[in-house]
């Protein structure tokens, strides 16, 4: 097994655990003899976790805002996935770390024999049906955790990613787990109504925070979600709307231009929060009076970096850098165009910040978009209404 020729791809996934995740990824160097790709999904944290993987130059990860856990680790079995085609995907969790070489042998093996496969926490010794939890042999469970899994690439190919409904901890993995079990992937389930029992292994791996409870309040909050969902076909793609499409796709673009020259990313049509599209009027200012439009707002994200672009009623396209009181000057040099820093919110759209202030509709001066505000509220909100292809 651990001269395999197959393409293993890790992802871990994080928020707010920056000693955790150190101990994890040391963990892994350490442990892992299959050549592997590494990456890390940070979610946001408010700690000094984005300083640490920055001191780890080679290591391969996004800095994203946070959005929960199934949007996290979407960006992490996407990035294995679809843009490194990895042959399986093993995802962990910043609290679970490997403590023997070769760990990764039986979550390659469980991904080729069964497609995918779940954690035996070493904790657990009951509500197992069957099986003694070797990979021949697994573990037939009657309970599930999300601390360690595998996947196949086929098994992704034909399942996809979690359901980014889930916003909150609680149910997103099971969910997940039994959409693979229902393609016939990591478990059994009877179509006579017996319960879905997924497949789980023992490994080399510790879970720590054992401690720390679960959160009921999400999981009071996903259950009405969990149980509508059950009734939706098994794929999902990594993304619901085109909103989020936008924003993973502008977390990836990074990865994706990775040995190449950057270019320009394709534009976005954007509006405001209240859905009314943004507008270049006569006098150019950005505000959302539809009457006075000459043109419409176009947002260009590569990674976390933003430029806006206005184009006019012939389909021509000038970028917009600031000028003085807050003006936009239209430019054709898209070097002179303002850079915002990209970031998004958990249900409420995406932000553009600039020196630490949000680009805003201030209502106090008839509407005009300036810099000038600290936080992000639901006014100073932007969404994608949809795409568009430079030409």
């Amino acid at each position: 097994m651990g001269k395999t020729t197959l393409t293993l791809g890790i992802g871990i996934t994080t928020y707010n655990r920056a000693d955790l995740l150190t101990r994890t990824l040391d963990a892994v160097q350490r442990h892992t003899l299959t050549r592997h790709v590494l990456f890390v999904a940070n979610d946001g944290s408010a700690d000094d976790t984005a300083e640490r993987l920055a001191a780890r130059e080679s290591l391969v990860h996004v800095n994203g805002s946070n959005r929960g856990i199934a949007c996290n680790k979407n960006r992490a079995l996407y990035y294995l996935h679809a843009l490194r085609h990895c042959d399986v995907v093993i995802l962990l969790e910043d609290d679970t770390f490997p403590t023997a070489n070769g760990w990764e042998w039986p979550w390659i093996e469980g991904a080729i024999r069964y497609g995918h496969v779940n954690l035996a926490p070493s904790h657990w010794n009951e509500d197992f049906i069957r099986g003694d939890g070797s990979v021949a042999n697994p573990f037939v469970s009657s309970v599930l955790t999300g601390q360690c899994a595998s996947f196949s690439a086929a098994a992704l190919d034909q399942v996809g990613y979690m359901d980014t409904r889930f916003r909150q901890y609680g149910l997103e993995h099971v969910e997940h787990t039994f959409r693979m079990i229902g393609a016939g992937y990591g478990g059994v389930s009877d179509e006579h109504g017996a319960p879905t029992r997924p497949f789980l292994i023992r490994s080399a791996l510790t879970v720590t925070e054992l401690t720390k409870g679960p959160d009921m309040e999400g999981v009071r909050h996903n259950e009405p979600i969990f149980a509508a969902l059950r009734q939706e076909p098994l794929y999902r793609h990594a993304w619901r709307t085109d909103e989020e499409l936008a924003i993973l796709r502008a977390e990836m673009q990074p990865f994706q231009l990775a040995g190449s020259a950057a270019t320009r990313s394709a534009p976005w049509y954007i509006g405001a929060f209240d859905q009314r599209p943004l507008v270049l009027t006569e006098h150019n200012l950005i505000e959302t009076a539809v009457t006075t439009a000459i043109g419409r707002i176009l947002l260009s994200v590569t990674g976390t970096s933003a430029r806006l672009a206005v184009e006019f009623a012939d389909r021509s396209r000038r970028w917009l850098g600031e000028a003085s009181d807050n003006r936009f000057v239209p430019t054709n040099d898209y070097g002179a165009a303002t850079v915002y820093e990209f970031v998004s919110a958990r249900d409420v759209g995406f932000g553009l910040r600039r020196n630490g202030a949000y680009l805003c509709r201030d209502l106090g001066v008839g509407g005009r978009v300036t810099i000038g505000r600290l936080e992000m509220a639901e006014w100073e909100t932007f969404r994608f209404l949809g795409f568009a292809l430079s030409h």
